[in-house]
């Protein structure tokens, strides 16, 4: 139950910020997140789009360097085939999304 409500708030902060950073292409309109199993699923509405793009992110892990976090992706599987040939080439186990550091102290207890 708790861990339910860790998830819940962390998902919730994660859509927000990323809904910042996205504004421009569309907005995420649902996320899930499961610290457990170390999974992300997330509904995003991308402008010019009629069909919602469902992600699927497996196993990704939270990464400490020199200057701040970062989270590591290490499956990205979508509802698109292209941008899931093109998340498998260019951003998993090669590109590292750095943290906000106004949320590392909260991602950092959860993940």
């Amino acid at each position: 139950m708790i861990k339910s409500i860790k998830d819940k708030m962390l998902a919730s902060a994660i859509k927000t910020t990323l809904n910042n950073f996205i504004k421009e292409f569309g907005k995420i309109e649902h996320m899930k997140l499961d610290t457990q199993t170390k999974s992300i699923e997330a509904t995003l509405f991308l402008i010019g789009e009629r069909e919602p793009l469902e992600v699927t992110i497996s196993n990704y892990t939270l990464v400490q360097k020199d200057d701040g976090y970062y989270l590591q992706l290490q499956r990205i599987k979508t509802s698109k085939e292209w941008i899931t040939k093109a998340a498998a080439t260019y951003l998993t186990k090669r590109a590292l999304l750095k943290i906000p550091d106004k949320f590392v102290a909260i991602i950092k207890k959860v993940l």
